[in-house]
């Protein structure tokens, strides 16, 4: 996945308000649900980014990420090395984790949102590529304009479903507008130009990029 520039979700809320007269704050608690869930739903290339994160091993069992969405790989670190743990994921393995060797003794499956495995009582480190988040925990949103102006129809769709009324937009046309201006935010980011196909060719052929999330997460310092 290659990345894409992205803006705060605090830009959008603003438009919804001065543009597109959302009136109230209750819909302020639900909305970074709604933008991640359009964002989500537009399935555009480049918009979830590599994270790394330590896990502890409790009761034979680690929480994965909160904000996973496809799950890398997972590795320890031991006093011979770093070890990759055994585990089917959605990415076919390439870099740094396809040559890392796999833990010998341990074995290791994800079943709903924990891996299970047979050691407990260790650190372990996630590689997935999760939600892009600001400093203040605000999902990002690609810096789009077909994508900024997608998102707002969606929004007043859902607040509709529990009983906003918007001024002027019925919950009929929000759905018809989101339907085809998120049609079009899809294709237009999912088309990259050439730069963007050189870029995403770099970043997915450098070997050591995972490498360096797996020395960050585990505090390995050069």
């Amino acid at each position: 996945m290659s990345q894409r520039p992205l803006v705060s979700s605090k830009r959008l809320i603003a438009e919804l308000i001065a543009d597109y007269n959302i009136q109230g704050t209750d819909w302020l608690t639900s909305i970074h649900r709604h933008i991640s869930r359009g964002m989500e739903l537009m399935r555009l290339d480049g918009y979830f980014i590599r994270k790394a994160v330590k896990a502890n091993v409790v009761n034979l069992s680690a929480k994965l990420p909160c904000d996973n969405k496809y799950l890398i790989g997972a590795v320890i670190l031991t006093d011979n090395g770093m070890y990759r743990i055994p585990l089917k994921c959605n990415f076919a393995l390439t870099g740094f984790l396809a040559k890392l060797a796999v833990h010998p003794n341990i074995q290791a499956r994800t079943e709903g949102e924990y891996l299970i495995t047979n050691v407990d009582n260790i650190t372990i480190g996630f590689i997935y590529y999760g939600l892009p988040l600001d400093e203040e925990e605000n999902p990002m949103i690609i810096d789009n304009a077909f994508v900024l102006e997608a998102l707002p129809y969606f929004i007043i769709e859902k607040l509709s479903l529990s009983g906003y009324v918007h001024p002027v937009i019925s919950r009929e046309e929000a759905k018809a507008e989101w339907k085809e201006k998120s049609r079009i935010a899809t294709h237009d980011v999912n088309f990259p130009s050439l730069e963007e196909m050189e870029s995403f060719t770099q970043a997915n052929t450098n070997p050591y990029h995972v490498y360096i999330l797996g020395q960050e997460l585990l505090g390995i310092n050069n």
